[in-house]
């Protein structure tokens, strides 16, 4: 019964210290994934705008 239970929670265990580990990371992967995604693009799109202003200003003159 000792050994089948030993057996049955090393997996378990491992498992478990590999979500502990794993997931964390994976979350915050995903989180900065997305924050930087938005946060870059909203740069890009404000860099952009600014850039297409001033041609559409100079194509005016």
């Amino acid at each position: 019964m000792y050994f089948s239970s030993e057996r049955r929670l090393f997996p378990i265990k491992l498992e478990v210290l590999l979500l502990n580990i794993m997931y964390p990371i994976g979350f915050y992967y995903i989180v900065l994934y997305y924050w930087f995604k938005i946060f870059y693009i909203n740069i890009f799109n404000h860099f952009y705008q600014i850039r297409t202003e001033r041609i559409k200003r100079k194509v005016k003159k």
